[in-house]
């Protein structure tokens, strides 16, 4: 292994990747403005060696897709290059999925790659530099030797920034990695300054004593194109070209490189152990809204160069807080789990064909993206979530097919801690659907899966303070059309986005959910921004007893209540049979004194089917509005026996029906969120009210809401 030749070391390593389930014309966007562009320029230059890393699912697509980028892509690895990073086939974040998933989704990136390319990958792109100390043992399983992070992980490990000019050697327990330290400088001059900035700092590392110093630039690839400005910025105003021109004028002191070049070639600089850490950015994103705001100050700060020798020890949250911070993901990231776990148990028994399909279905859940929220929209996007459902339940149907040897008509309980809350959920499933229910939140259902179709009819996300949210008051700033800047460095505003479209909810979203009003209350009273109940079930703790009769399973709840000074007992029973899709959930409010005053009594639902404007999915109310309305409408509806989302894509009706006429109101739910471009306000689904009059002298309320679907 050489010591050194006297040259300056640039490696150039460049992470490509588009959520599983993302809409085609983004793909296709994506694949224009960026991926291929790219690949043109860098053809160009064959001095010019990088390192490149697709997500399984985008390698897929491109390779299917676009043959310019398959010719370009082969040609380029055939002649030595570029070098093909592996990773997890799609990209999950290490770290929270089982071990059994993390190796196989290695091995199954690494195999795919070596069937495309000839040779099996020696390194990997760790999805969003998501790193805990013990991931060498899971990345040596998987025939890993090395992969870039960042510099930031190496500065919170007490390295200092005139050492990171090579690779380094840590362990677990005597199981071994080479890891390479990303450069923050680079990340923010590439390609946003001009590339002489880049090569003057370059320069600066031919120091006396440092053999062979390598400078690590390791970022998106849809810096090159994607991000707003960079396409013009990129490659129609010459940056790409500029850059590498620049490179190749320097040859006599700089040399590019890949990973395996150097590894093969030089020795590492030490040892080191990297404590559990992301991206800086990554630490601001996952705290809560007041401490994100006061982080992302001290990042500014330290960017700036303000915080002095305490800029190398700054540290945010935890990639896991996510799952404390949006209840949703946490909900997502269990069920995972549970599924996961079923997966596993059914293997031994599965065909090859099955297999293969569940495997692949559970690793597609996996995706990273719809867990969390950032600077992209990730959690936010609705079609991101209902991909993850998708690919979920496809793998739940696989397993629980051969988990129940085949049988058609079948229902299980599951009851216990299954989010991790320290609260028992319990879990009524079928063949047909999957219930999730919440008897610490008053009895409310957070999942109403359609297993062999597919969807959570209840995937809709609850409005939360975000620590951008107070900027909104003072957006403003350039065209992102006109000038390439970073996105961490950016908020514009969409149209139609002000601050009174910033609503935050109170409770977590389900649905089931009870709610008192005073006298008087009319569904016109809760359009709009509505008017505060006198009690929402929101925190209670009904203990449920779970029934099993042949193919029916039961679940009841019941808690006391006090509302306007009266003691009120609620409970509430889903009964849900294995041979339908279909669920019944019934309500009794019992007075347990002499009425004190008429009351209103609310059910409230929310319900997402992703197209707020589109005539192929609309509300329809029996029998009052069979013509439909489209989801984004507010809608006031008296004396309707039931209410139903017909979904003309998926070809059913998804119908509530209460046992006696009601007055409802339809609404919808939407969120103000970041994305790259801009915070823009998204549809997250609607929100449905059943309201029943309680009267003075009426003891008891009851009711029952037939929930079904009828093919459309």
């Amino acid at each position: 292994m050489g010591e050194g030749d006297g040259k300056v070391y640039l490696l150039l390593c460049f992470h490509n990747h588009q959520p599983v389930g993302n809409f085609e014309e983004v793909m296709e966007e994506a694949a224009e403005k960026a991926y291929i562009p790219f690949l043109r320029v860098l053809a160009g230059y064959p001095e010019i060696k990088v390192t490149l890393h697709y997500s399984g699912h985008l390698l897929t697509w491109l390779l299917k897709k676009k043959e310019e980028f398959s010719a370009l892509l082969y040609r380029l690895v055939e002649r030595g290059q570029v070098e093909i990073l592996g990773g997890g086939v799609y990209e999950p974040v290490l770290p929270v999925i089982p071990e059994r998933d993390r190796v196989g989704q290695l091995e199954k990136m690494a195999e795919k790659i070596r069937s495309l390319f000839g040779r099996k990958p020696r390194g990997i792109w760790l999805a969003e530099r998501v790193w805990e100390p013990s991931l060498p043992l899971t990345l040596r399983k998987a025939g890993v030797e090395y992969l870039p992070l960042d510099d930031y992980h190496f500065l919170l490990a007490g390295a200092s920034g005139d050492e990171l000019d090579g690779y380094f050697i840590t362990e677990y327990n005597g199981h071994v990695v080479k890891v390479f330290p990303g450069l923050e400088l680079l990340r923010y001059t590439i390609p946003f300054r001009d590339p002489g900035e880049t090569i003057d700092y370059l320069r600066t590392l031919r120091r006396p004593g440092r053999k062979a110093p390598a400078a690590v630039f390791a970022d998106d690839g849809e810096k090159f194109g994607i991000w707003p400005g960079t396409y013009s910025h990129v490659y129609e105003g010459g940056w790409l070209k500029r850059f590498f021109d620049k490179i190749v004028e320097e040859k006599e002191w700089l040399r590019t490189s890949t990973f395996a070049s150097y590894v093969d070639r030089f020795p590492p600089r030490g040892r080191i152990y990297l404590p559990s850490a992301s991206y800086p950015e990554m630490g601001e994103w996952t705290l809560p809204p007041k401490k994100a705001e006061v982080f992302g100050t001290i990042l500014r700060e330290r960017r700036e160069g303000r915080l002095g020798e305490m800029k190398d020890l700054v540290s945010g949250g935890n990639f896991r807080a996510f799952f404390r911070k949006y209840e949703e993901s946490n909900q997502m990231h269990k069920r995972m789990l549970i599924v996961s776990e079923m997966v596993n148990r059914a293997l031994p028994s599965a065909g090859e064909a099955e297999r293969d399909l569940m495997v692949d279905s559970l690793y597609r859940a996996q995706a990273n993206d719809p867990f969390w929220h950032g600077v992209f929209g990730g959690l936010y996007l609705p079609h991101l979530r209902d991909a993850f459902y998708r690919n979920l339940l496809r793998a739940e149907k696989t397993a629980s097919r051969i988990l129940k040897k085949g049988k058609e008509k079948w229902i299980e309980i599951l009851r216990g801690d299954l989010n991790r809350d320290g609260e028992e959920e319990v879990i009524i499933r079928s063949g047909k659907v999957v219930l999730l229910l919440h008897p610490s939140d008053g009895g409310t259902v957070s999942e109403f899966s359609l297993l062999e179709r597919g969807f959570n009819a209840l995937n809709v996300l609850t409005r939360r303070r975000e620590g951008y949210h107070s900027r909104l008051f003072s957006a403003g700033g350039g065209n992102p059309e006109r000038e390439a800047v970073s996105i961490h460095d950016t908020l514009q505003v969409k149209e139609g986005v002000d601050p009174s479209a910033v609503v935050f909810d109170r409770f977590v979203l389900r649905s089931f959910r009870d709610l008192f009003f005073e006298e008087g209350t009319v569904a016109a009273d809760l359009t709009g921004r509505g008017r505060e109940p006198l009690f929402v079930n929101e925190g209670r703790c009904p203990v449920p007893s779970c029934m099993m009769s042949g193919e029916k399973g039961a679940v009841r709840m019941s808690y006391s209540v006090t509302v306007g000074g009266e003691t009120l007992e609620i409970e509430k029973v889903v009964i849900m049979e294995g041979k339908r899709e279909e669920a019944r959930f019934r309500v009794r409010v019992l007075r347990l004194g002499p009425g004190e005053k008429p009351l209103v009594y609310v059910n409230r639902w929310h319900l997402n089917f992703l197209s707020p404007r589109d005539e192929k999915r609309v509300f329809v109310a029996y029998p009052v509005d069979a013509e439909g309305f489209f989801l984004e409408e507010e809608k006031i509806l008296s004396g309707i026996e039931g209410l139903g989302v017909r979904d003309g894509w998926q070809g059913f009706t998804f119908v509530i029906e209460p046992s006696l006429p009601v007055d409802a109101v339809v609404k919808p739910v939407h969120t103000v969120s970041l994305s790259e471009s801009g915070l823009e306000k998204v549809y997250q689904g609607s929100e449905v009210d059943f309201l029943l009059p309680l009267p003075e002298e009426k003891k008891q309320l009851e009711v029952e809401f037939r929930v079904v679907t009828q093919e459309a």
